[in-house]
């Protein structure tokens, strides 16, 4: 969905939230950072603080990856807007069904390694990964200010959920100035009987004129028990911007696995390939090499397939 019109579009209900301190990304600085989550990562139940503390993961070893096929799985979507009242869409394998917003069920954990709030300057760039492994119990909260012009954030991230994981993003771009840009993808895998959320919302101020803003969620259920809840948000308050959003929540593509089994591959070894495809726009996001201690696309694409071939 595209917004370029002035439609709709009340200023007077625009009020602008105060900026919280944290992170910042300076006047004409890049910055790139890669975070991956792993069960050791995280104390299960606990309520941590936020921080705006920037820790690196751990580098482990590459492993080599298999050709990507992409998959086309995306068959349900939800893109209307959630308040803070209202209920949630809750998409399950074959069914569907409504809860209040956070109740999740299970305790979950604030994670303190990722900042919870990054202001980025005027001709700043920001790309920010988020690697989310399985065994993790997780509410990652992140709030990004664009307060600069021409500035660019690029946020992407990947949650492998199984067991009785519970993992949520809670996500908020505000474009506050004009001439800038953000573009987020967040893709996901759920098994067993985990519990994945995604909670994203874009805001355009009045003054953010000539704005450019892209979010994109896509969930794949891997078992009749695994819950998706997604929601995007748009909030307009100028008229001249370019501005998308949508959800999709799907399986593995049956004809695929039938065509690559057609050609000698083990429907186990079909469906890896699959799911390594889906995750690979945001792997893509990672950087081939680090300069800052982050780990580098190899090292996560390692990780990343490791965890999946356990879902197989």
């Amino acid at each position: 969905m595209a917004l370029n019109s002035s439609k709709n579009i009340d200023h007077g209900n625009y009020i602008p939230s105060p900026i919280v301190p944290g992170m910042k990304v300076a006047d004409g600085e890049h910055i790139r950072k890669v975070f991956v989550l792993s069960a050791d990562d995280v104390a299960a139940g606990a309520e941590v603080a936020e921080s705006s503390a920037l820790r690196a993961p751990s580098r482990h070893p590459q492993s080599g990856c298999h050709p990507f096929i992409w998959p086309r799985a995306a068959i349900d979507s939800a893109t209307s807007a959630p308040t803070a009242d209202s209920n949630n869409i809750v998409t399950e394998h074959g069914a569907s069904a409504e809860t209040p917003v956070g109740s999740t069920g299970s305790p979950t954990t604030k994670v303190t390694e990722i900042p919870s709030n990054i202001e980025v300057g005027a001709n700043a760039e920001l790309d920010l990964t988020v690697v989310v492994l399985p065994g993790v119990s997780a509410r990652i909260p992140l709030t990004i200010d664009l307060t600069g012009a021409h500035s660019e954030v690029r946020l992407s991230g990947i949650y492998l959920c199984s067991g009785h994981d519970d993992v949520t993003f809670d996500i908020t771009m505000h474009h506050r100035t004009g001439d800038c840009c953000s573009r987020q993808i967040f893709n996901g895998l759920a098994a067993g009987e985990a519990k994945c959320g995604f909670f994203g919302k874009i805001v355009i101020a009045p003054d953010a004129q000539r704005t450019e803003a892209f979010q994109e969620n896509h969930n794949i259920l891997l078992s009749d028990s695994a819950r998706v809840n997604t929601k995007p948000r748009l909030e307009i308050y100028a008229d001249d911007v370019k501005c998308s959003h949508g959800a999709t929540v799907g399986k593995l593509n049956e004809d695929e696995q039938f065509y690559m089994r057609s050609r000698g591959i083990p429907e186990d070894e079909a469906k890896v390939l699959q799911m390594i495809s889906f995750v690979a726009p945001v792997l893509e996001a990672v950087p081939e090499e680090s300069s800052d201690g982050s780990p580098c696309r190899s090292a996560v694409a390692g990780q990343v397939e490791n965890a999946i071939r356990s879902f197989a």
